[in-house]
């Protein structure tokens, strides 16, 4: 699969919808029941922050390679106001919300790769990969934490 699947967010249904569509085993046959979980809880927590401070967005998931490697790609985008300060808002326990403040920390440390930008003309984009680990690595013990790499803010558009 090279291309994304869509799945606009404006009412909760729709995120449950992008959340239920990474557990089809036929959509990514590679992924294990935990990695499965992994992404599903990005996906969630992407899209309720869509709903909480945008109204509405996209979903975009696809499944990607990069030599050996596989993996899922997911993309949150929305029109929304943006994020004044993203590193204040990659910390846990920051919120502007009626929330724990949690949810973007957890998506940095659930994903093998996260950015966030926040365009100059508005919205929030968000990309988390998530690499699969090959079955040699897998059955020779477990695996090491997967590496991530801060969010740092992208100027431009």
């Amino acid at each position: 699969m090279d291309h994304f699947r869509a799945y606009p967010v404006a009412r909760t249904i729709d995120v449950r919808m992008a959340v239920a569509a990474i557990q089809q085993q036929e959509l990514f046959p590679e992924m294990s029941a935990l990695q499965r979980s992994n992404v599903g809880t990005i996906i969630s927590e992407l899209g309720t922050n869509i709903l909480k401070y945008a109204s509405s967005g996209r979903i975009l998931l696809r499944a990607i390679r990069s030599g050996t490697r596989r993996g899922v790609e997911v993309l949150a985008i929305d029109d929304g106001p943006g994020i004044p300060d993203i590193a204040q808002a990659m910390q846990d326990r920051y919120t502007t919300g009626n929330t724990l403040g949690l949810g973007l920390g957890a998506v940095q440390r659930l994903a093998s790769e996260f950015q966030l930008r926040c365009p100059p003309h508005g919205g929030t984009h968000a990309r988390a990969v998530c690499w699969m680990q090959d079955e040699e690595a897998d059955s020779s013990g477990p695996a090491a934490p997967p590496v991530t790499k801060p969010a740092a803010p992208v100027t431009g558009s």
